[in-house]
């Protein structure tokens, strides 16, 4: 990740100000390594994530206002559309024997509809 830019009077061995740092967790930045960092660290500027690794780097690079202890925890991307499969995995096995098409149109879906 590309580092911000500090100010010209900002002395270079000072820790950047981030909004957030969340150290001691389990990282899973689910990146193309599918890279695990056990005891890491994330820094967070304006929303946007600035910093990730391992928890002495990135806490002797950024100091925060806020920060959060994981220890023990796993810190992971949000689970989008999680509930986009949810009423699926409750009937797992209804209608094994039907093809998907038939089984969303005849079984899934309307069992959906009438539970809304």
């Amino acid at each position: 990740m590309k580092e911000p830019a500090l100010p010209a009077d900002t002395d270079p061995r000072a820790p950047l100000p981030a909004d957030l740092l969340i150290l001691g967790g389990t990282v899973i930045p689910m990146n193309r390594d599918m890279e695990v960092i056990a005891d890491g660290a994330v820094a967070i500027i304006d929303g946007k994530i600035a910093a990730l690794g391992s928890r002495d780097r990135v806490a002797g690079a950024y100091t925060a206002r806020q920060s959060i202890d994981a220890t023990g925890k796993l810190v992971m991307p949000g689970l989008i559309n999680t509930h986009t499969h949810t009423p699926m995995t409750i009937l797992r096995g209804y209608g094994d024997d039907m093809a998907l098409d038939e089984w969303l149109n005849k079984s899934i879906w309307p069992w959906e509809s009438e539970t809304r």
